[in-house]
């Protein structure tokens, strides 16, 4: 009955900080952000959380030597680029939000909760709670740099182009998963590419990607 009530209770929670999606009343946005309607739909995570410590996605300052994103101060001419978090919730180690950085006045940062994707993962109620602590740490530290986290349900093959279109979004980038995922993806980029969409990948969660270690012959290895 305990196990049950916990998980109840993480899943819970993530529906919580993820309702004012839907309702939430406009918020005060940056002047640099008040052409992008999307900041409207932007929820923050509900003030009360588990009792048990957050989880984090990043290591604590001071305990990692993970590369850190560089945030250069702004450019008279911005480049709107969308940032698509996945399971990728942290600002260190993080190649496609690097490249976004460059001109970090014209970044919009997108956390999408697909569970209808085709390969998409199901999230148990364990899962959830993490998910939940691990973006409530991402959207605070994201604020302490002024950056707003946008939030939104759905597929990311139609959230996407939709918060392309309310922010005049001229760049996508994100790092790339390798599972069933990766054929969404790959039709995802090529979508945007034929809207005029600048759609960029990265490798973000491996050291070398799938095909990229071969024998002496070229090709991959199969006995290890």
């Amino acid at each position: 009955m305990k196990h049950r009530l916990l998980a109840v209770v993480a899943a819970g929670a993530l529906a919580v900080s993820l309702t004012p999606l839907a309702a939430a009343p406009a918020e005060a946005a940056p002047a640099r952000y008040k052409n992008c309607t999307a900041l409207n739909k932007a929820g923050r995570p509900s003030p009360s959380r588990p009792s048990r410590s957050t989880p984090r996605s990043t290591p604590p300052t001071g305990t990692s030597t993970a590369t850190r994103t560089a945030w250069p101060a702004r450019r008279s001419r911005p480049v709107t680029t969308l940032v698509w978090f996945r399971d990728d919730l942290r600002t260190a180690d993080h190649p496609a939000l690097a490249a976004a950085a460059e001109d970090p006045e014209g970044m919009v940062l997108l956390f999408v909760l697909d569970e209808q994707t085709p390969g998409a993962r199901p999230l148990g109620g364990a899962a959830r709670w993490w998910l939940h602590g691990s973006l409530a740490a991402l959207q605070r530290e994201l604020a302490d740099r002024g950056v707003p986290l946008v939030l939104r349900r759905g597929t990311a093959s139609a959230v996407i182009p939709e918060v392309v279109a309310e922010c005049g979004i001229t760049r996508v980038v994100w790092n790339r998963r390798y599972g069933e995922e990766r054929h969404a993806d790959a039709e995802l980029k090529a979508s945007l590419r034929r809207a005029g969409i600048d759609a960029r990948s990265f490798v973000g969660g491996v050291l070398h990607e799938p095909g990229t270690i071969l024998n002496g012959e070229g090709r991959p290895y199969r006995v290890y």
